[in-house]
């Protein structure tokens, strides 16, 4: 049985962080957009493809004027191989690259499937090996500082929802610390990455549902 949606615009927040991190890569032959902003992608995007483990805290704020709408929420993500686990205020979606969980905390339920993302899914652990030819970057000089570098993506393809998404990178550690999503209804999404850690030991554990820690929640399984 195919698994629950995850309909959290919040958990789709964080996906897109790491999204961005792989569409940014551009190809050999992208011949345009700015030269020093290709290259820092690319040390960008080998420096996450490098990593053994990654851990970050994050927070996620989707904003839209003309609807009213501030919605802000934190959360942490870990990765390890094909295996993460995301923990948020009402979700905490886990895998041991197998089996999915996908734990409620409202509705007090733990939904199990079988981990079977299609080759062309968005999940944490598959964005990296992801390959995309749609962007041109620019280096902007306002808002750049020595430490933070500002990197604005402009789509090729017109039709996407978005007409432009804004990269600030730590240059020094090729590390992406916030990215803005601009779209053409007015919308915005802003992702701030906090307290990034790679390569320091994560538990197995952490990948895998633990009953003790839901004692009263109902384990409904989809397989």
């Amino acid at each position: 049985m195919s698994r629950p949606p995850i309909s959290s615009p919040f958990v789709a927040g964080i996906f897109s962080i790491f999204l961005i991190l792989s569409l940014v890569y551009p190809s050999p032959g992208h011949a345009q957009g700015d030269a020093k902003a290709r290259d820092l992608l690319r040390r960008m995007n080998a420096n996450y493809k490098s990593f053994r483990t990654m851990s970050a805290d994050f927070s996620f704020t989707l904003e839209h004027p003309t609807q009213k709408i501030n919605e802000q929420q934190r959360g942490k993500l870990e990765i390890k191989g094909k295996k993460y686990r995301l923990d948020m205020k009402q979700q905490t979606i886990m895998t041991n690259g197998s089996i999915l969980w996908v734990v409620l905390k409202d509705a007090k339920e733990v939904n199990v499937s079988d981990y079977e993302p299609t080759p062309d899914e968005l999940t944490p652990t598959s964005v990296f090996t992801l390959y995309e030819k749609g962007f041109v970057p620019y280096m902007q000089a306002e808002g750049s500082t020595a430490t933070s570098k500002i990197i604005d993506l402009v789509p090729v393809d017109k039709k996407k929802p978005y007409f432009k998404i804004k990269l600030s990178v730590d240059p020094a550690k090729a590390l992406l610390t916030q990215a803005v999503v601009m779209n053409k209804d007015g919308s915005r999404m802003t992702y701030v990455i906090r307290d990034f850690k790679s390569n320091t030991p994560i538990n197995e554990t952490r990948f895998q549902f633990q009953k003790a820690q839901f004692p009263q929640f109902e384990v409904i399984d989809l397989r």
